[in-house]
């Protein structure tokens, strides 16, 4: 009997099979412990073998995962040199953009200047233009002789008369026939110089 069961467990027969052949062998009284001994030897090899097995199967894991571990050091190599060349690109654009703009506000500056320049060189022309046709105050006597007036002296052009000169500096008609000795109605002569009173 002992030998049968030496003999399945050889023949690898699943362990329920065994176990189940032992148990009824065993409480027949017909195996003795040498023959329990042989199976507990005969388990603990197989328990070594499924250890084994796994330790196998773990080996291939890790070598599995190190592998996969590899395949995405390599891509994060990769992202980092596109993201590395792609912040080089757009710094690039960025550093072209700032000098467009650089360059466009030194044009509009030197448009500024001179724009400035020539708005200065029309209002001189034009200050000219209204000092010239504004004598400046100078102490002239007036007519009566008072030294202390003081006024405008006026030539007098084609188609005034005391009317236009007087609305032209702001005065009155009265005031300027009465500096200069003359009468309302009197008609000015081309060239005729004139005391306007402040």
């Amino acid at each position: 009997m002992i030998g049968v069961i030496n003999y399945l467990m050889m023949m690898r027969f699943p362990r329920f099979f065994v176990l189940c052949g032992s148990v009824i062998l065993f409480a027949s009284g017909c195996v003795s412990t040498a023959t329990t001994s042989a199976y507990r030897q005969t388990n603990r090899m197989e328990d070594i073998e499924l250890l084994n097995e796994k330790i196998r199967r773990l080996h291939g894991d890790v070598e599995s995962i190190s592998m996969q571990m590899d395949r995405l050091r390599d891509d994060i190599e990769l992202l980092q040199a596109d993201r590395t060349a792609a912040a080089q690109t757009y710094a690039a654009s960025l550093q072209s953009a700032l000098s467009t703009i650089e360059d466009q506000i030194r044009d509009v500056d030197s448009k500024r200047i001179a724009d400035r320049l020539e708005i200065v060189d029309i209002v001189s022309q034009k200050v000219t233009e209204i000092v010239n046709a504004h004598p400046a105050r100078t102490p002239v006597p007036s007519g009566n002789g008072s030294p202390t007036d003081f006024g405008y002296e006026h030539i007098v052009e084609e188609g005034e008369n005391l009317s236009r000169i007087a609305q032209a500096y702001n005065t009155t008609v009265n005031a300027i026939a009465e500096a200069n000795n003359i009468s309302r109605t009197d008609i000015l002569k081309l060239g005729q110089k004139l005391f306007i009173p402040e």
